[in-house]
């Protein structure tokens, strides 16, 4: 873009130069010895007789002529020097900003991206340095963060997920965060993550504005991730010892509890805990049961690695996700969910013909055993949802909820401000990724969603519903509570 503008901009400065040296030179030869013009005859007869007569005023030897002819000599050099010096500054300029980004570029390859390094030169001339917010500050707040991959180098680790369109949310904390807005295309989503976009794949994933209408909307400063809890922050450090906190995931079945435990485990760390104890503080579950309900803090704990942690030291990153797409989850994984159903009928939360154990018309009845001797009851799936992130909505103590959705399509923002909130830092390096299945592939996770299939099959607003008949889908619709769909914005049309 320099060299384009250095070529325009020489092309118009010849174009100009050009123009007023045949400007001058025609003044010069139009013009009499007292500045009044001659017409061309006139021209022709005085310098006939100039050239009769060796003492008339036009004569080169005479003193009148010679003074004319040395003051247009410095006339045209003055207008030749102004336009040899405006050519210079161009060049130079252009040329000096070229060769500073290019050494920037190879200064920072060389030693501030060096493991070995990093820690002398980083502070000084890194990404998050004050010579380079200055920089990116000067020319445009986010014109020198971003690079091929979409990778921004600036925000609470150096680096936030950075795809433009033309349709932003509001800051959230100009002081740690730069918005970076939706996607450009979900091909950019796997490709940030290094996942190779085949023909094959392209096809089967639905545009952006498909995806932002159904998951974000478009009203102004309600467009952007939807994270709930983020007046907490503040209480939980205030009232947890640094070195004492603890972050981890909670949230239903089929949620993405373990894609945001991965993602906190590899990004994440909890300064004074790391230096105090050499922990990063990310836990795999919160120590009441990662799938249990808000209720059970201080009355459960959990059975692997929970003992020996003080709940209330315990930030949870409540996972939630679209009702729609997880209640056909529960029928591929139903875990520790118990109701009758079947592949003909799925969700099936009011019974027809398919369903032996109910009237046609009545909801299906969900029993979910969190332990042996504790079974909760609801009246369908869509009682299961509902009750349970009502009661973490309604909780008094702090935490966050965080859509899966977000965390699939914008995990670097997500994650830095989880990571923020709990009083962490992200870990220095480049952003892990996760885009293996984060559950595994066996026992009860068998045939669990990688990140490419789990973008094809949650982003597309047709095949959430797929599996609905009518009568679920109305049922659905009427029964799942208003203000945590308008919320999470999980709305749907019914048709």
């Amino acid at each position: 873009k320099i060299l384009t503008v250095e070529v325009v901009f020489l092309e118009r400065v010849y174009s100009e130069c050009s123009s007023i040296s045949q400007m001058i030179l025609k003044k010069q030869i139009k013009r009499s010895p007292t500045g009044k013009k001659e017409d061309d005859a006139n021209v022709s007869m005085r310098s006939t007789v100039s050239s009769n007569h060796p003492n008339h005023p036009n004569d080169s030897n005479h003193p009148n002529h010679l003074s004319h002819s040395n003051n247009r000599r410095r006339k045209s050099s003055g207008d030749g020097l102004f336009c040899f010096l405006a050519v210079l500054v161009v060049v130079s300029a252009g040329n000096l900003y070229i060769g500073s980004v290019l050494h920037l570029s190879d200064f920072t390859k060389r030693y501030v991206s060096r493991p070995d390094t990093a820690a002398e030169y980083g502070t000084l001339f890194g990404a998050d340095s004050k010579l380079q917010r200055s920089i990116r500050g000067f020319f445009h707040p986010e014109a020198d963060v971003m690079n091929e991959n979409g990778i921004v180098r600036g925000g609470i680790r150096n680096q936030i997920e950075h795809f433009t369109h033309n349709h932003h949310a509001e800051l959230p904390d100009t002081e740690h965060h730069i918005d970076p807005g939706h996607p450009k295309s979900l091909e950019h989503v796997l490709r940030a993550v290094g996942i190779d976009v085949t023909a094959e794949i392209s096809k089967k994933l639905v545009g952006m504005d498909e995806v932002i209408d159904t998951y974000f909307g478009r009203e102004k400063g309600k467009d952007g991730v939807k994270i709930l809890g983020l007046d907490t922050c503040q209480k939980f450090q205030k009232t947890v010892d640094p070195d004492k906190a603890y972050v981890g995931p909670a949230g239903m079945f089929n949620t993405g509890t373990n894609l945001m435990a991965n993602y906190l485990r590899n990004n994440c760390v909890l300064p004074a805990r790391k230096k105090k104890y050499g922990s990063t503080g990310m836990r795999w579950q919160a120590p009441w049961g990662k799938h249990t309900p808000a209720t059970w803090r201080f009355k459960n704990v959990a059975v692997t690695g929970a003992a020996d942690v003080i709940q209330s030291d315990f930030f949870p990153v409540v996972m939630t996700k679209d009702p729609y797409t997880w209640m056909s989850s529960m029928c591929r994984h139903s875990y520790a969910a118990n109701w009758p159903h079947s592949k003909k009928h799925c969700p099936n939360l009011v019974a027809n013909d398919e369903d032996d154990y109910f009237d046609n018309g009545s909801p299906v009845a969900v029993n979910i055993r969190y332990k042996k001797e504790n079974v909760t009851h609801h009246s369908s799936l869509v009682d299961v949802w509902n009750s349970y992130y009502l009661t973490y909505l309604k909780a008094d103590f702090p935490r966050l909820i965080v859509r899966f959705e977000d965390v699939l399509l914008r995990p670097v923002e997500v994650i830095g401000k989880v990571c923020e909130c709990a009083g962490g830092e992200l870990l220095k390096g480049d952003f892990k990724y996760v885009s293996d299945s984060a559950k595994g592939t066996t026992g009860a996770h068998k045939d669990a969603s990688g990140l490419t299939e789990a973008i094809i099959r949650y982003t597309n607003s047709s095949k959430r519903i797929d599996d609905f008949q009518e009568e679920d889908l109305s049922y659905a619709i009427k029964n799942l509570d208003a203000g945590l769909i308008d919320t999470f914005h999980y709305f749907v049309k019914n048709n």
